[in-house]
């Protein structure tokens, strides 16, 4: 099975590196001395809880996600370099799609144990890497079927009509008893 890089992959790619610069764009504005960098983390107060405590830094100034998100985001985007060039791999992957809740599994152990920053991240980013698969194929499943068809005539029906049984108006039923 192969699989084709097109369009579809590449704008999902750019748009998955650009939120990865994203994440790093605030802790480096601000440790650059623009503090208004700050005011950009609200992007992603609605996917993380954004804890400094739990966030890589950069001089002083945390990421805009945690490590978790990071390792997610991350791994997503791994995910979408490496699947290109994996495709026995990703076709059996496929063919076995429950299996990604292996991949899940990890996190879900991973948020009830204390754990350490590197814990979180590779769980996180062992959880983005098939993930990124399955979004690709869908993003290209969806661009496939979102392709409009050209407009088809009606098709015929395989019973007759009344008209056709009965004949032009004229020599109809209805026509004949009016007439005596």
């Amino acid at each position: 099975m192969g699989l084709p890089r097109t369009a579809r992959y590449w704008f999902l790619l750019a748009g998955s590196l650009s939120w990865l610069l994203l994440i790093l764009l605030p802790a480096w504005l601000q440790a650059a001395g623009w503090p208004e960098g700050r005011a950009l983390q609200w992007l992603f107060a609605p996917v993380c809880h954004q804890l400094p405590e739990r966030s890589f830094s950069w001089g002083a100034a945390p990421l805009a996600v945690c490590h978790r998100c990071f390792g997610v985001y991350g791994g997503f985007a791994l995910g979408l370099l490496c699947w290109p060039h994996l495709p026995r791999l990703a076709g059996r992957f496929q063919r076995r799609s429950r299996l990604l809740w292996l991949f899940l599994l990890p996190i879900a152990i991973d948020v009830l144990l204390a754990n350490q920053p590197w814990d979180r991240v590779l769980t996180g980013a062992l959880a983005g890497f098939p993930t990124a698969l399955f979004v690709w194929l869908a993003v290209e499943q969806l661009g496939r079927s979102s392709v409009r068809p050209a407009p088809q005539t009606a098709l015929a029906s395989p019973f007759p009509s009344r008209l056709e049984v009965d004949g032009p108006l004229q020599g109809s039923a209805v026509s004949q008893r009016s007439h005596p």
